[in-house]
């Protein structure tokens, strides 16, 4: 992850380091952080030269808080602290091992060395999981933002469907409307009895058209 992220930023430095906001809290924590690594580091090189290749894994340990602490990164968090958890397990054996053996004299300084690495992963877990939490805050803070910022353009809704959804019962004025306006324009129906301007009746009725017979006269 880190090294894909410098990758992309084209392999600077100072794009590798992700700019922290003006929040004291997350910079006192990354700070202490930079102090925990340096701990870390020093045990993990010591741990090597006691007991051999058993302390690389430490190395990775504090190559995963590098990436984490450099890019304020929370999902690289939470794999130390579970990296954290696992290492207290196993040092907290090992110094038992030790002890239930009584080998303190062949082994001393292995056992020193584990006993220093149980408190120190009991003080890095603190500090490293109040660091998770500002760490966290501040992405889904900038999700937020930017979500708020690439939905602003969808939020218009039609006016009728929206006054719709907030009054169901108006539904079907809207659905009425086109009805009416349909009925208006038809003409209304005429009388059987009246005769259209062309002069025939609406029912086919023919008039009587034979010519009148004068009274009378010749």
């Amino acid at each position: 992850m880190c090294l894909s992220a410098m990758m992309m930023g084209g392999g600077g430095g100072g794009q590798f380091f992700s700019e922290l906001p003006n929040q004291p809290a997350a910079k006192m924590y990354r700070n202490l952080l930079w102090v925990v690594l340096l701990a870390h580091l020093g045990l993990a090189i010591a741990f090597i030269v006691v007991a051999g290749t058993r302390g690389i894994f430490e190395l990775i340990a504090v190559m995963v808080l590098f990436c984490a602490n450099s890019q304020a990164n929370f999902c690289c968090m939470v794999m130390y602290i579970l990296r954290l958890l696992l290492g207290l397990l196993q040092m907290f054996s090992f110094a038992g091992l030790i002890l239930q053996n009584s080998d303190i004299d062949a082994k001393k300084g292995e056992f020193i060395i584990a006993c220093l690495f149980v408190a120190f992963y009991i003080i890095a877990l603190v500090i490293s999981f109040y660091a998770y939490r500002e760490y966290k805050a501040i992405t889904m803070g900038e999700a937020g933002v930017m979500g708020a910022m690439g939905g602003g353009g969808f939020g218009s809704v039609n006016p009728n469907q929206s006054d719709a959804r907030e009054n169901p019962g108006n539904e079907g004025d809207y659905q009425r409307i086109p009805q009416n306006q349909a009925n208006q324009a038809q003409p209304a129906p005429q009388p059987n009895n009246v005769r259209d301007v062309s002069g025939n009746n609406n029912n086919n009725y023919n008039a009587f058209q034979g010519r009148g017979v004068r009274l009378g006269g010749d």
